[in-house]
């Protein structure tokens, strides 16, 4: 028998490596996103954020805000549930921050016009000494405003802040409804209280 007449080889009844791959990629791309959808947590307004989530400030919108008791620069101490029922902006902040210096008196005038209404501010001053601080102010003839000290950064690493300014928005409930990263201006301080009180039907 010539070799043009021997019969030719059987198939290779195993599938192609190459096809394997083609066929189990897609697969498994499905899998991990079908796990993704099944395990991405509801966010309900108001519980109390997860510890493990605290790191990121985006994630603390809709959810409590975390609470702190902190000395007071002018003596005293403060906690997030002093401001209960009002509208606190919570203000992040250190002396070596220009636009946290530029949005002071802002914030500053804004504190004193609705002192025992229904908005407030608390500048949480971080990693910076209560005598440093007072001495900036008065060098600086800024406006008196609130300010709390949080020399451990502990209150700055719970509300996930980095990049300041940042102001929270934290609704008469404790709840965190805005966040602003940047400086602040009184106009937005404003709207922020327009879009609360709408936001809760007033």
């Amino acid at each position: 028998m010539t070799p043009a007449e021997q019969p030719a080889p059987p198939a290779d009844p195993r599938p192609s490596p190459v096809l394997l791959v083609f066929l189990i990629v897609p697969l498994l791309g499905l899998g991990i996103a079908l796990l993704m959808i099944l395990g991405e947590p509801t966010r309900p307004a108001g519980p109390a954020l997860p510890p493990e989530m605290q790191a990121q400030s985006a994630l603390l919108l809709n959810y409590a805000a975390p609470d702190f008791e902190l000395p007071l620069l002018t003596g005293g101490t403060v906690r997030l549930a002093d401001y209960r029922g009002q509208i606190l902006f919570l203000n992040f902040w250190q002396t070596t921050c220009e636009p946290c210096v530029r949005e002071l008196p802002a914030l500053a005038e804004f504190a004193a016009e609705y002192a025992g209404q229904e908005a407030a501010v608390l500048a949480i001053n971080f990693e910076e000494t209560a005598p440093l601080v007072q001495a900036f102010f008065d060098q600086n003839a800024l406006p008196a405003l609130p300010v709390a000290l949080d020399a451990t950064a502990i209150v700055r690493r719970s509300y996930g802040v980095v990049a300041i300014p940042r102001t929270f928005v934290v609704d008469g409930e404790g709840i965190i409804r805005h966040m602003k990263i940047g400086e602040i201006t009184r106009e937005e301080l404003e709207g922020y209280v327009q879009q609360v009180r709408q936001a809760a039907g007033g």
